[in-house]
């Protein structure tokens, strides 16, 4: 799959093996990158691709959360800075970028990232599969902090999440009943 633009200079870009989305958002004073893939083959593949949209090394990186197939190209990007499992707004010169931390989920360091028209929702929400249960989720607080995510999408907002196809706002509302449904399961959650 190739670079789809969702906004202006907002782009995501699906790869395989893990179906893992990867987003970046261009902006005067620099490049942002969302997630750097699984390892550094893949971190090193991902920097050729960035070059079809900017020939600026990327000065910014946020990781959505810990999990290998979301950091491990990290290293392949020595010069930008890291932001992961905090607040924070990153000035790109025309354009600001917002990083939120909206509760625990998926794991316990989950991040959202709002840019213009696009929310990069991570591993909160999973279109190319049920969302993800592991030791280090919280399927009892999952629920509440996707509903503070849902408040932040707009009705016209693109959400790309951690694998899969872009979704939008219904699709994020109707994952949460199940999450909700999952949470409530006194038998647990799996997935």
């Amino acid at each position: 799959m190739e670079w789809r633009e969702l906004g202006d200079g907002v782009f995501f870009r699906r790869y395989q093996p893990w179906d893992v989305n990867v987003g970046v958002v261009i902006g005067a004073a620099g490049v942002l990158v969302i997630d750097t893939r699984a390892n550094a083959t893949e971190g090193a593949e991902l920097r050729g691709h960035l070059r079809q949209l900017d020939t600026r090394p990327p000065r910014w990186i946020v990781n959505t959360h810990a999990h290998f197939d979301h950091v491990g190209g990290n290293g392949c990007f020595p010069e930008a800075d890291v932001i992961a499992a905090t607040d924070a707004t990153v000035d790109l010169g025309d354009r600001s970028v917002r990083v939120r931390r909206l509760g625990r989920g998926h794991t316990g360091e989950d991040v959202v990232v709002l840019a213009p028209g696009v929310v990069f929702a991570g591993d909160l929400v999973e279109e190319s599969g049920p969302p993800q249960y592991d030791e280090l989720s919280y399927p009892a607080e999952w629920p509440a902090t996707n509903r503070r995510l849902l408040d932040l999408i707009g009705e016209h907002d693109s959400v790309v999440p951690g694998h899969g196809a872009v979704v939008d706002r219904r699709f994020v509302a109707a994952q949460l009943a199940e999450l909700q449904r999952a949470a409530s399961d006194p038998r647990g959650s799996g997935g």
